[in-house]
């Protein structure tokens, strides 16, 4: 292994994860508030811009840039634990596999992994059709179930490594700037 292939390995971690407050904050506030389809991101508020042109950019971002770069930075951590020997165990993934970190690890990009698969396509006509469920109906399960694997991914993030908390602790400011936001827009 290059020596630098750790460092790089644990760039691409934290550049990935870096990005998650500013996904929060151009996300859309809720797909749930039943005044509006879609409230207005905390971006969106700020700059002027309608969260319809916002959207594409909080998609772009999480699907080519935060995704790739979280699952890059599992996949070349297990390749690394798997080429490691380990007298104990045979390779250091097999040992490493046990502990609570690598585990977190894991299951963020699992969550990261779902995020994409359930994402909503940019087209409405694609992707899973709920039955006939309304197009209401189906923009609240995707809400509900995207918003609650990002829950997962920032929970395995915050106790995977130290150096995710402040990115997960932002991201939780960001997301209360949101339903802030949300609540004043059902007022005004």
């Amino acid at each position: 292994m290059p020596p630098d292939y750790l460092h790089f390995t644990k760039a691409l971690g934290h550049v990935g994860l870096s990005q998650l407050p500013l996904q929060v904050l151009m996300a859309p506030a809720s797909y749930i508030d039943t005044a509006r389809p879609i409230a207005p991101s905390a971006v969106s508020v700020l700059t002027g811009l309608p969260q319809s042109t916002l959207t594409p950019y909080h998609r772009l971002v999480g699907r080519l840039v935060m995704a790739p770069l979280l699952v890059g930075h599992a996949v070349l951590y297990a390749f690394f634990f798997l080429q490691t020997p380990h007298p104990a165990f045979g390779t250091l993934l097999s040992k490493r596999i046990r502990d609570l970190d690598v585990q977190l690890g894991l299951a963020a990009a699992v969550a990261t992994i779902l995020v994409l698969l359930v994402a909503r396509p940019t087209s409405q006509t694609r992707g899973f059709s709920f039955g006939g469920a309304t197009v209401k109906t189906r923009r609240q399960v995707f809400y509900l179930v995207h918003v609650s694997l990002v829950m997962v991914l920032e929970a395995a993030a915050y106790f995977h490594v130290s150096h995710a908390q402040l990115f997960v602790l932002e991201s939780f400011a960001a997301s209360a700037i949101n339903m802030v936001l949300m609540g004043v827009n059902r007022l005004g």
